[in-house]
């Protein structure tokens, strides 16, 4: 079963089709390795949390033997995509929390990531993207309370200005609306249809 709801997803399976055949087991071979990423960006977590070694190891056991995980990673579902989305922009927000005596330069990827994540997820699901975008504010958002309140307004900026990118980023996503649009520009229903059709009802 299909809807509009689903739109990117049908796009991307159709772009990878595209570059290297319509073989099923492509997006599929895909959806292996972003389980495999997801896993990763994991242990990258937990080991920039300061976690100890022991709960590292079962922590990362727990990922990779998830039986959702197991079960997205091989088949042609869109929650890999979504997933491994989610745990790099986790990543990068650790990263960007634990690592404060890196140079600015070496912040630049993990604050270039953060955005397009965020931008990203809210494009393909709203909700998930708003959850995220609420994850980074209270994060950013306590640590600029703290380092207003211990003087130390470098930090206190920096924390303002990824808020604002991120918050900037869903904000973006949420006004272009392709979902909207693509309904009120070709009539499609939000309704599932079965696999192949797509109902288009002239307005």
């Amino acid at each position: 079963m299909i809807s509009v709801a689903n739109w990117w997803f049908f796009y991307y399976v159709a772009g990878w089709y595209t570059l290297v055949g319509p073989h099923p087991l492509t997006v599929m071979v895909l959806n292996a390795w972003y389980g495999t990423l997801i896993v990763g960006a994991g242990i990258s977590i937990m080991r920039r949390w300061g976690l100890a070694p022991v709960a590292i190891r079962v922590g990362t056991a727990l990922l990779a033997f998830w039986p959702s995980l197991l079960l997205w990673s091989a088949q042609l579902v869109k929650e890999p995509l979504i997933l491994a989305l989610i745990m790099a922009g986790l990543a990068a927000l650790v990263y960007l929390l634990k690592e404060p005596q890196e140079g600015v330069r070496k912040h630049v990827p993990a604050a270039v990531a953060l955005p397009f994540v965020a931008f990203t997820l809210t494009l393909f699901r709203s909700s998930t993207g708003a959850a995220f975008f609420m994850t980074a504010a209270t994060l950013f958002g306590g640590c600029a309370a703290i380092a207003l309140a211990t003087r130390r307004y470098h930090q206190l900026r920096r924390f303002l200005v990824l808020l604002v990118l991120v918050g900037g980023a869903v904000t973006l996503a949420n006004r272009l609306d392709l979902r909207r649009n693509l309904i009120q520009s070709y009539g499609y229903t939000a309704e599932p249809v079965p696999t192949g059709k797509i109902v288009r009802e002239r307005l």
